[in-house]
């Protein structure tokens, strides 16, 4: 477990993947919608050969309506 300063989550999921990789704990990483993006999940897959599991966020943008 680590303390860190308040930071978004997409910011310290690659620091969370580098700690669990060393732990050897990092195969499939369960996240909710704050850590996920398609951008995020390729990272962790290239970077960290990880799966990421979890909602992707929804488009309620303007112009997506």
């Amino acid at each position: 477990m680590a303390t860190t300063v308040p930071t978004g989550d997409s910011v310290a999921l690659p620091g969370i993947h580098t700690r669990l990789g060393r732990r050897r704990l990092l195969t499939e990483h369960l996240v909710d919608t704050g850590y996920t993006s398609v951008a995020l999940h390729d990272t962790a897959a290239r970077t960290h050969r990880v799966t990421m599991v979890g909602p992707l966020r929804t488009n309620n943008s303007r112009q997506r309506k």
